[in-house]
C-alpha cells in the first residue's frame, strides 16, 4: 500500500512542471555580459561550490582551495568576495535555508493555484531533495 502511494507521488512529481532549484543557478561566470554580473555569478559559483564541498567532505575538511577549485576561480578571487573560510561558511547555511524556503513556497503556491489543494510544500521538499540530495 505504501509503495503504491510512493509510486503515485513520484509520478505526480515527474508530471508536474515545477522547476527544480538548480534551474535558477547561474550560468558560467565567464560568459557574463558585465563586470557586475560576473561578480555576482562568481559569488554564486563560490556558494554552490562551498555547499558541494561541505556536503562531500564535511565542514572540517572544506578548504578554500577545494572551494575555489570546484568553482573554477583563483584563490585570490575568493578574497574579493569573502574575508575567510569561516566567512563563507557562516553565510552559507542561512543562504541555503532562504533558498530552500523560497523554493518550497513557490512549489506550494503553484500547486495550490493549479489544483486548489494544500500540501504543495511537501512536493516542494521532495523536488528540492531530488535536485539537491
Amino acid at each position: 500500500m505504501a509503495t503504491r502511494r510512493v509510486q503515485k507521488h513520484q509520478a505526480e512529481l515527474a508530471a508536474d512542471d515545477i522547476t527544480s532549484p538548480t534551474s535558477d543557478l547561474p550560468q558560467d561566470w565567464r560568459h557574463a555580459s558585465s563586470r557586475n554580473e560576473r561578480g555576482k555569478m562568481i559569488r554564486e559559483a563560490l556558494f554552490k561550490a562551498a555547499a558541494e564541498v561541505v556536503g562531500e567532505h564535511g565542514y572540517q575538511e572544506a578548504s578554500i582551495s577545494m572551494i575555489t577549485q570546484r568553482a573554477g576561480v583563483a584563490q585570490g578571487t575568493f578574497y574579493n568576495h569573502f574575508q575567510s573560510r569561516q566567512d563563507i561558511l557562516d553565510q552559507l547555511l542561512p543562504a541555503l535555508g532562504r533558498e530552500m524556503m523560497e523554493h518550497i513556497a513557490k512549489c506550494s503556491k503553484k500547486r495550490q493555484d493549479s489544483t486548489g489543494e494544500r500540501g504543495g510544500w511537501i512536493q516542494g521538499v521532495f523536488l528540492l531533495l531530488k535536485a539537491e540530495p
